[in-house]
């Protein structure tokens, strides 16, 4: 009896913080759209959506979600660039860091860029580079 209901006990525990962990984009966009890395309980988020409504990808944007208050917002760095991946961060005082990495279509290279403003202005990381492009 006992290990039948510690076992009902741990299905319980686990399986309601499981259930809160999943995030439906659809409500936001119907664009095709793939998710930044961000946390699960912050209020905003990342999404890199094409750029024109349907399928193609060949045009991106990245895109700040708020779910409080504020209309969702355009945050993609200048240039002719592809958007591989792209995190983001809430900061103390409601400030909110943004990392993207890109791939430079003029030039064929990934770089990584960073936000300290929300998306405002972007600058290039250059360690990173560095650091991926050294063998383990």
């Amino acid at each position: 009896m006992k290990l039948r209901l510690s076992a009902a006990l741990l299905v319980l525990c686990t399986a309601i913080p499981a259930f809160a962990r999943v995030l439906s984009y659809a409500p936001y966009t119907n664009k095709t759209a793939r998710p930044g890395y961000h946390e699960r309980t912050s209020r905003q988020f990342l999404l890199i959506e094409s750029a024109a409504n349907g399928s193609r990808f060949d045009e991106q944007q990245l895109v700040l979600y708020d779910t409080v208050d504020q209309e969702p917002r355009d945050v993609t760095p200048a240039g002719d660039i592809r958007l591989l991946a792209a995190a983001l961060h809430e900061g103390d005082a409601g400030s909110t860091f943004l990392l993207a990495v890109v791939v430079d279509n003029a030039g064929l290279t990934v770089r990584t860029l960073f936000s300290s403003d929300g998306g405002s202005t972007w600058m290039n990381v250059a360690a990173l580079h560095d650091m991926a492009a050294q063998p383990n």
